[in-house]
């Protein structure tokens, strides 16, 4: 893609950012970070605590994936505790970087004006804001995606171990962060026939 399709984008993109960010300036952490997201919270504020991976300090904990946790837990050692605005900012700026190494991938593969649209449509979906401006892991889930997706259509251009090893570990964080995905690997065995490539 060429410099002005990129910086249009970053504009139209943080435009949407600001108009979203002004909505949630403001509001409590506690709304922030509750329900399922005060789960993912407090797993990671026992994980800065104790090491261990638990709602209470004393149980760990198995029903929810530790991924999430494990990146708030970062956050919080950078930022503090259920900083908000800090969540805000950071999923914002690493999904517009994976969206970025995204679209230059598939632009190799579906051309130049596929890989604009699709830049352009990732950059100002409505629910890609309602993620990123809060506490749950579906972001994070989606930022991991497209980094293994883009780890991916390198990896099939041009076939290295090391790129393999990288896609494989991502694609595993992917899992720990969102269990739904746990069947996918099977899904990317089925397919070699709609990408010409052959595992064996």
């Amino acid at each position: 893609m060429t410099r002005r399709i990129i910086l249009i984008g970053a504009a139209v993109y943080l435009l949407f950012c600001l108009i979203a960010f002004a909505r949630f300036v403001g509001v409590p952490a506690s709304d922030v970070f509750s329900s399922d997201a005060s789960g993912y919270s407090r797993g990671a504020i026992y994980l800065l605590q104790s090491f261990f991976y638990s709602l209470d300090g004393i149980h760990p904990l198995f029903s929810r994936e530790p991924g999430h946790s494990f990146f708030l837990s970062a956050l919080y050692i950078a930022f503090g505790v259920e900083n908000a605005t800090a969540l805000f900012l950071t999923q914002a700026t690493l999904y517009f970087f994976a969206v970025l190494w995204f679209v230059r991938c598939l632009s190799h593969l579906a051309g130049e004006r596929v890989a604009g649209i699709c830049f352009f449509l990732l950059l100002t979906a409505v629910s890609v804001f309602h993620s990123i401006f809060s506490g749950y892991r579906e972001c994070l889930a989606l930022v991991l995606l497209l980094t293994f997706s883009s780890l991916f259509l390198t990896f099939l251009r041009n076939r290295t171990a090391v790129q393999a090893i990288l896609t494989g570990a991502v694609l595993g964080l992917v899992i720990l962060t969102y269990y739904s995905f746990l069947l996918f690997p099977f899904f990317l065995f089925m397919a070699p026939p709609l990408y010409r490539f052959s595992f064996i």
